[in-house]
């Protein structure tokens, strides 16, 4: 078994050392939104934000959150749904839940796409 344990640590040893490691470009500090929605001048000297960007970091956040309590309310009504247990009421409820979350959902989508569509024309 000993023997098992160290082929296999020379083995993974090898493989390591001969791995290049992947070069790095700077994109992993690159915020994701930042290419969505840009536009704005420079605030102040050596500020590194923009009016534009501060707008635009906060309408990113603000969907994100708005897209997490959409995915919440859906496993809330799908919890409902599954624990209704035959009852019409608690299934109708529930089934209103998922649909309104939906509904939400692509309010939010629509939003998203017609903000990122305005900055383009702002640009």
């Amino acid at each position: 078994m000993n023997s098992v344990y160290n082929i296999l640590i020379r083995q993974v040893s090898a493989a390591t050392a001969s791995a290049t490691p992947p070069s790095y470009d700077g994109s992993a500090e690159r915020s994701w939104g930042q290419d969505v929605l840009k536009f704005g001048s420079r605030t102040g000297p050596g500020t590194g934000s923009t009016i534009g960007s501060v707008l635009v970091a906060t309408i990113n956040w603000t969907l994100g959150v708005a897209v997490v309590v959409v995915a919440i309310f859906l496993v809330n009504g799908a919890i409902q749904y599954i624990t209704s247990a035959g009852n019409k009421d608690k299934a109708k409820e529930a089934t209103t839940t998922i649909k309104n979350a939906l509904i939400a959902l692509i309010g939010i989508l629509i939003l998203g796409s017609l903000l990122t569509y305005l900055n383009s024309i702002i640009q």
